[in-house]
């Protein structure tokens, strides 16, 4: 008898299991309906009131209008519905859009370590669009708000000698604030400014510092067309 019993309840566990996962594939096909629209997110620059130029090097139109304090010229991160894809341009419903700063490479003759001082910073992604340069990067800090920090993309003149090579620095400013967390930020730089003189492409190395002894350092190639925002 105790036999059967037993045989019994484990024959009831295996159909609960067959239950249970019947359930599951069924609950999963109803959150994957193929009729919820997809969000996508993408950065990119305003080119008109209702074109964006993003950095995947493709232009979308918004449907609706930017919001007040949005130019043409703006880095922006956005949200974003595919409404319909035509042959030649995709319109898009805008969900959420946020300001990218823009910053200019800052020329220096000499080092300037006793104004600014250049402390640790780890750069994450860093891409190269037309007409920017842009930084996804973490920092420690404490109080952005009390104490700002400074980024710069900094040309040394006495490094830049040669007309094949580009040598920039990517520099972090604490300000004296203290290190409690991590923040992360984007931060765009505008390098219409670093047209190849004698060349049509030039090699591009940005550098940043990992730790007082160590550096990072990236390379890109630039182009005339790369470098001026234009068509």
């Amino acid at each position: 008898l105790y036999f059967y019993i037993f045989v019994a309840y484990k024959a009831l566990l295996f159909m609960n299991k067959i239950i249970i996962f019947i359930f599951s594939i069924l609950l999963l096909g109803a959150c994957n309906n193929s009729s919820d629209p997809i969000n996508y997110g993408a950065i990119g620059t305003i080119k008109s009131s209702r074109t964006i130029y993003l950095d995947e090097d493709s232009i979308v139109h918004v449907r609706q209008d930017f919001p007040s304090g949005y130019n043409t010229g703006d880095r922006v991160i956005i949200h974003f519905n595919i409404l319909e894809t035509p042959s030649e341009n995709v319109e898009i419903e805008v969900l959420d859009i946020r300001k990218i700063l823009i910053s200019n490479i800052v020329p220096l003759i000499e080092n300037d370590s006793k104004t600014f001082q250049d402390t640790i910073i780890k750069v994450d992604r860093m891409w190269l669009s037309k007409g920017y340069i842009t930084a996804d990067y973490t920092y420690a800090a404490h109080d952005t708000v009390k104490t700002p920090h400074k980024f710069q993309l900094t040309k040394f003149e006495t490094e830049n000698k040669s007309l094949d090579t580009i040598i920039l620095h990517f520099r972090h400013d604490t300000q004296k604030d203290s290190s409690s967390y991590r923040i992360r930020e984007l931060l765009s730089f505008d390098i219409s400014d670093l047209k190849p003189l004698s060349k049509d492409t030039v090699l591009l190395i940005i550098k940043t510092k990992l730790s007082p002894t160590s550096s990072d350092t990236k390379k890109f190639f630039i182009t005339d067309s790369l470098v001026s925002f234009t068509d």
